[in-house]
C-alpha cells in the first residue's frame, strides 16, 4: 500500500511540525487584517519562525554519528556512553530537553568544567545527548 493513514513520525519531525503549525497559525491570526501584513511586528515574527525552521530542519536531516547518556570515565573526562566519542569545549551538541520533549541544539563551552552554553547550570552527567555530523 502506497498511502497509509497511520502516521508514523520520526522523532526529529516533531519539532519542525509544531514549528509549522505555529507558523501557519500566525498567518491565520493575520489573515483577518491585510494591514498586518505590512507591519514590522509580522515581518520579525515571520523572521524569528522562519530561522528557527529552518535551524530544526538542518538538525534534523545531519546524521547522527553518536547518541546517549553522557558518563564520566575513570580518565576525568565526559564521553557518550558506549562510545569513544569524548565531548569537548566547542563543540555542536543536542541535549534533550524534558520540558520541551525534544533534543534542543546547543554548544558546549569551559570554565573550570565543562557546561552546555545556554543551560551552564545543567549537568551533563546522566543527559542524553546527541552529536550528529
Amino acid at each position: 500500500m502506497l498511502y497509509s493513514k497511520e502516521r508514523h513520525h520520526h522523532p526529529a519531525l516533531k519539532p519542525i511540525a509544531q514549528e509549522l503549525h505555529q507558523l501557519a497559525s500566525l498567518f491565520e491570526d493575520y489573515a483577518y487584517e491585510e494591514a498586518h501584513f505590512t507591519s514590522s511586528e509580522f515581518h520579525q515574527l515571520l523572521s524569528e519562525k522562519t530561522k528557527e525552521l529552518s535551524t530544526l530542519i538542518r538538525y534534523g536531516t545531519d546524521p547522527v554519528l553518536y547518541a546517549g547518556e553522557v558518563i564520566r570515565r575513570s580518565d576525568g573526562l565526559l564521553y557518550i556512553e558506549d562510545t569513544a566519542f569524548c565531548l569537548q569545549a566547542g563543540q555542536t551538541v543536542e541535549y534533550w530537553s524534558t520540558s520541551e520533549e525534544r533534543h534542543v541544539p546547543s554548544r558546549l563551552a569551559y570554565s573550570n568544567h565543562l557546561f552546555l552554553v545556554d543551560r551552564p547550570q545543567l549537568k551533563l552527567e546522566g543527559l542524553h545527548m546527541l552529536i550528529r555530523g
